[in-house]
């Protein structure tokens, strides 16, 4: 398996993996002590991913107290968490006796958040193609909300934000430049004691040149000037 997720690096593919759930206590474990494979080998294409619920609190089972969690941890062997509490999804026909049709069902466990993560990462090489398989691991997991549960539990201290990641930084605010327009009548010298010259200054989001304006009468709009 290691073998094969090194491929994986050495042909560009990112290798998503879930952190676990615990042992038969189901109570999560610290992979940091107690490695969980395939999530903990060390290669730099793995993306280990804990589980949260849908407050940002550390995912647990129906019938588990608050603060007790199933899903795995580990300060520097996992990297972000991800949703794995209550996550609908599918059945196989004949997965149980009590599904003898394919059903769709809610489900628990870092096997859950990590599809969520796997997802994320297929819309970032869509919107980033541009971007090698490691910098998509890198925005990924720069751009995850900070938790404070997860403070010193992920590597990250953080969970999934996709929004983030596929827009890591705000849209430039336009800048306002200051326009000098002048708008006179060329008929106004003949039909008036005074020509009518008027000037305005405006604000456009977008640099103008050559922004002398001329209005000629009969016009609801301004003509621009003609490039010299």
């Amino acid at each position: 398996m290691e073998l094969a997720i090194s491929r994986a690096n050495s042909a560009g593919v990112l290798f998503v993996a879930a952190a676990g759930n615990g042992g038969p206590d189901l109570l999560g474990d610290d992979n940091d002590q107690q490695p969980h494979f395939p999530s903990s080998y060390t290669a730099e294409n793995i993306i280990a991913v804990a589980a949260t619920g849908p407050n940002d609190e550390w995912a647990r089972l129906p019938n588990q107290p608050s603060g007790v969690s199933f899903s795995n941890f580990g300060a520097t062997s996992v990297d972000l968490a991800a949703p794995g509490e209550a996550i609908l999804s599918t059945i196989p026909r004949g997965a149980s006796a009590g599904s003898p049709q394919s059903v769709y069902a809610r489900q628990f466990g870092t096997s859950m958040a990590t599809p969520i993560v796997t997802g994320a990462v297929a819309l970032m090489r869509a919107e980033f193609p541009s971007m090698n398989h490691l910098e998509i691991r890198e925005l990924l997991l720069e751009t995850v909300d900070p938790v404070p549960r997860l403070a010193g539990k992920v590597a990250t201290g953080g969970r999934l934000n996709l929004l983030r990641a596929l827009r890591p930084t705000p849209p430039p605010t336009p800048s306002e430049t200051e326009v000098a327009v002048t708008a006179t009548d060329d008929l106004a010298a003949e039909d008036l004691e005074e020509p009518a010259l008027e000037t305005m200054e405006i604000s456009t989001a977008e640099a103008m040149e050559n922004a002398k304006m001329y209005f000629r009468p009969g016009l609801s709009s301004f003509e621009q000037e003609p490039d010299k």
